[in-house]
């Protein structure tokens, strides 16, 4: 065995030695069920509530929580995991600082790879499903539930959030429940989609409507 992994230490570690959150860190570390423990980092700044029947699922992936741009950021971030709820990563991902992150009980919220940017605010109820290769700007809302029933209404207050792979999502959108946006797309800068997003399309506006298809970006 590599005898920095066995004891806890990874090339991420070593690279970010300095910023790394140990406390943190370990409360995440004690409820990874699947992958390297090692593979999930709090960097300084970070709270962590975390309720013991909570469990995170690594597989292959990897996480950092509270990245930054620059070692000079000040801002905190928050993560707060409530009874059997669960976070899935798929690949490397960076949540950066300032964020709130909650995920409810039972609810699921699942991530492959990319970043959300600074100040994300993520409250998942039931589920919320982040693609591969999405990149998100800073202080995006997305929350898949209404936090109140409103009475007589067909619809439930949380339904869940799909997001595709290869999705660019500019800066102050809000993503609300029950919303698919399609592979490729584009979301406008404070766009509020509160409609499916087909692939490849750009939306922009409120609420988000199409503005261009077969939008291509890199």
């Amino acid at each position: 065995m590599n005898p920095l992994r066995l004891f806890g230490i990874s090339k991420s570690m070593i690279k970010n030695w300095s910023q790394i959150s140990y406390r943190s860190s370990k409360k995440l570390q004690k409820i990874v069920k699947t992958g390297s423990p090692f593979n999930i980092l709090a960097f300084k700044g970070t709270v962590v509530s975390i309720d013991p029947t909570a469990s995170i699922e690594l597989g292959t992936g990897r996480v950092i929580i509270n990245d930054n741009w620059s070692s000079a950021d000040p801002f905190p971030a928050l993560l707060s995991m409530k009874a059997k709820s669960r976070l899935l990563v798929h690949d490397t991902f960076s949540i950066y600082s300032n964020a709130d992150i909650s995920i409810h009980e039972n609810a699921v919220l699942e991530i492959g790879s990319g970043f959300v940017n600074h100040g994300a605010r993520i409250h998942c109820f039931k589920n919320i499903k982040i693609g591969n290769r999405v990149y998100i700007g800073d202080d995006v809302a997305i929350r898949d539930s209404d936090g109140h029933e409103i009475i007589g209404s067909e619809k439930p207050s949380a339904m869940p959030i799909a997001i595709g792979d290869s999705v660019w999502i500019g800066a102050k959108v809000t993503i609300v429940k029950g919303v698919a946006i399609g592979e490729g797309a584009v979301v406008a800068t404070g766009a509020v989609v509160t409609k499916n997003v087909p692939p490849h399309a750009m939306v922009a506006g409120v609420p988000a409507r199409v503005v261009k298809e077969n939008v291509m970006w890199q």
